[in-house]
């Protein structure tokens, strides 16, 4: 009985909005859908770029620290000139 009276008020409420505004307010209510899903995909669309412009930044600023620290530890002199060119060419 519930679904019934669920189903009859919104037919009669598309029915009254039919009678209201014409077919008018039927295409404004579709328009009125597509924007609020159009927002939501925009969204989500919008935050798994911003999630893989990070994960990119992240893996870019990774990808140095290794060849820096074999740089440090060539400045200190805590490797030779070959076991820096031989882990520079490894890194690379």
């Amino acid at each position: 009985m519930f679904l019934l009276n669920v189903f009859t008020a919104r037919f009669v409420g598309r029915f009254w909005m039919v009678q209201r505004f014409g077919w008018l307010g039927v295409l404004l209510h579709v328009l009125f859908w597509v924007a609020v899903i159009s927002l939501i995909i925009h969204l989500v669309r919008r935050s798994r770029l911003k999630r893989a412009v990070a994960v990119h930044q992240a893996a870019t600023l990774g990808a140095n620290v290794p060849l820096d620290v074999a740089k440090q530890r060539y400045a200190k002199g805590e490797i030779t000139k070959e076991q820096y060119d031989q882990l520079k060419s490894d890194l690379e």
